[in-house]
């Protein structure tokens, strides 16, 4: 993700809300990163979280994509 200008409130709402959101459908460690590098990604950020294995991570992604999502 790229933060547009001027909007950098906006986004750590956002990502407020997805953090809530993934814990809700059983992620954990979701932490926000800061890419720290030169050219294009300078100023990017990645969100990740963790799972306990693939299965629950593969609930949560169809629940994000399909009718379960809310």
């Amino acid at each position: 993700m790229t933060v547009k200008p001027d909007r950098y409130e906006d986004f750590v709402t956002t990502t407020r809300k997805a953090k809530a959101i993934l814990e809700k459908h059983g992620a954990r460690n979701v932490r926000l990163l800061v890419a720290m590098t030169a050219g294009q990604a300078s100023g990017s950020f990645a969100l990740s979280s963790e799972y306990d294995d693939f299965t629950d991570a593969g609930r949560a992604l169809d629940k994000f994509f399909g009718k379960g999502w809310r």
